[in-house]
């Protein structure tokens, strides 16, 4: 049993190498399902989860989720977030109703505590690959947990966004720059740390002349060694992208 977890810049491809790495260790794949877990935990909506972790770098938006929950505490309806990403929402009040529709809703510990306890249950289950959910961080302590963290140039990264997506270059560079400051924030709220930190991980990959193939190989192959050799004479190693 062993958890692999995949942290990376936004537009880094740890999507893509995490399922690919997930495919060939015959380890179950996270990322969405995570989420889908939080909020069953925290007894909410996935739409007021996610909402939640996006509004972590923006003060604006955290001061509108509080509104917006005593609107709706208030029995009102509050249509439209304008700080939201994706435009607009339309949540009508539940007075009969327990369930939190609204990121405002959650508290910070409730939320951290939430992430926390569903990465271990994760790795309780078997062998896993968590994506993008701070797996670094929670499972820090695990010896089980082997933690790599993917880095690219800006421009590799908004190129895959790009293509990812089928979005123009602009709005990708957009997405990229609003995601990292969502993620360092996120970061932050979570444990004070800096995703941009190296140390954090146990291997770091520089990934932005690697296909997603050659990417997942090399790190199945870093997995083992340091699963087989533990950190002694390896502490944090770097492994650079091909000239």
């Amino acid at each position: 049993m062993m958890a692999i977890t995949i942290e990376g810049q936004a537009g880094a491809g740890g999507i893509e190498i995490g399922r690919l790495v997930a495919g060939r260790i015959e380890g179950k794949f996270v990322q969405k399902q995570a989420i889908r877990r939080v909020a069953r935990q925290l007894d909410a909506t996935v739409e007021a989860v996610v909402r939640k972790e996006l509004a972590f770098h923006s003060r604006w938006k955290r001061v509108g989720h509080q509104l917006e929950a005593w609107l709706a505490q208030m029995g009102r309806t509050w249509a439209g977030d304008p700080w939201s990403m994706s435009g607009h929402y339309a949540v009508e009040a539940q007075p009969h109703s327990t369930r939190k529709e609204l990121p405002g809703q959650i508290s910070n510990s409730a939320y951290r505590d939430a992430v926390y306890d569903n990465a271990a249950r994760y790795l309780a289950e078997g062998n896993v690959v968590l994506t993008h959910r701070a797996g670094c961080l929670t499972l820090k302590d695990r010896h089980e947990a082997v933690h790599i963290g993917l880095f690219a140039p800006r421009d590799k990264r908004v190129a895959r966004v790009a293509y990812r997506y089928r979005i123009g270059a602009q709005e990708a560079d957009e997405w990229v720059e609003t995601m990292d400051a969502a993620r360092s924030a996120w970061f932050r709220e979570l444990a004070d740390q800096d995703p941009q930190d190296r140390s954090i991980y146990d291997i770091t990959l520089d990934v932005g002349n690697f296909g997603q193939d050659d990417a997942a190989a090399l790190a199945i192959s870093e997995v083992a060694m340091e699963h087989r050799f533990g950190m002694g004479g390896m502490e944090h190693q770097t492994q650079p992208a091909p000239a």
